[in-house]
Formats: C-alpha cells, sequence, structure tokens
C-alpha cells in the first residue's frame, strides 16, 4: 500500500519528476511541435544540449526500473519488522529505481558518459554530381586501383 502512494507521490511531483517524452513542446528553431525527446536529440546534433538532467535511459530501461523498484519496494514493506536493515536498504534501491524510471535520467550514466539514447539517432547525407566523361572512361579510371585515394579519402596509398 505504501509503495502505492509513493508511486501517486512520484507522479504527482511534476516540478522535478515527470515523463518527459510525453510532454509536447516548440522549437524556436524552426517553430515546430515535437516532443522533447525529439527536442533533445535535434539540440545534441546541434551541440547546444543540456549538460545535466536529460533523458538518458531508453523506455524498455524506464519500465524495468519502474518494475524492479515497486518489487524491491513491495519486498521492503513486507519485511520491515522482520529484517529492518535489509528492507531498509531494498525501500532505498526501490527509490532510486522508480525516480530513475519515471525521469527517465540516471545519474550513474551521466557519470560514466554513457547515454543510452544516442543509439537511435541517424544522419543521413546524401549528395550527388556530375562527371562529365564517358562511362567507359570513367569505369577504367575508377578500375585501377592506384587511384583508389585520389577519391577515398580514408586510403593513403595501395600497393599491389
Amino acid at each position: 500500500m505504501l509503495v502505492v502512494l509513493l508511486g501517486i507521490i512520484i507522479f504527482l511531483n511534476k516540478k522535478k519528476l515527470r515523463f518527459a517524452n510525453d510532454v509536447i513542446n516548440t522549437d524556436t528553431y524552426k517553430n515546430t511541435t515535437m516532443t522533447n525527446t525529439g527536442l533533445q536529440v535535434i539540440n545534441r546534433y546541434r551541440g547546444t544540449a543540456p549538460e545535466e538532467g536529460g533523458i538518458n535511459l531508453t523506455w524498455p530501461e524506464r519500465y524495468i526500473s519502474i518494475a524492479g523498484g515497486v518489487k524491491l519496494g513491495i519486498s521492503g514493506f513486507k519485511n520491515l519488522f522482520r529484517s529492518p536493515f535489509s528492507s531498509i536498504l531494498k525501500i532505498g534501491a526501490s527509490g532510486y529505481l522508480l525516480t530513475r524510471g519515471v525521469t527517465g535520467h540516471c545519474e550513474l550514466y551521466t557519470q560514466m558518459g554513457k547515454t543510452s539514447t544516442d543509439d537511435a539517432v541517424n544522419v543521413n547525407i546524401r549528395s550527388s554530381f556530375a562527371v562529365s566523361k564517358p562511362r567507359q572512361q570513367v569505369y577504367e579510371f575508377w578500375r585501377q586501383l592506384d587511384n583508389l585515394p585520389l577519391f577515398m579519402k580514408h586510403l593513403e596509398s595501395v600497393s599491389i
């Protein structure tokens, strides 16, 4: 019962704990409306993301943290009078996991420099150019391995 009350208090405390992914904001860069997660990805790409307090957990990590926090909280409160020391540790860990799951921010990940939400960022760059030579001549130039470093910048030289 106390875990349920703790969960309700956490959800109602909107100043510190909130589901940041569900809040809609307006991006002043292009005056478009999107979720905070979308804004964070764009700000991270632009290099203007805030240093602290951002979401650095994926949704599965958040769900697992909430489920683990509820399980630890129930276990801690059930055994509070039988083994008070371990119960207090479980309740403390429960509070941390619930906070981590609800806010989407893990301070340990921040300290380690790990951002698990970075994995979802894709940057697609497309470019095209025209070559004013016949196809056969371009193909023969491309097939000569000595010419590869001229248009493949990651190669220094080719030896056969």
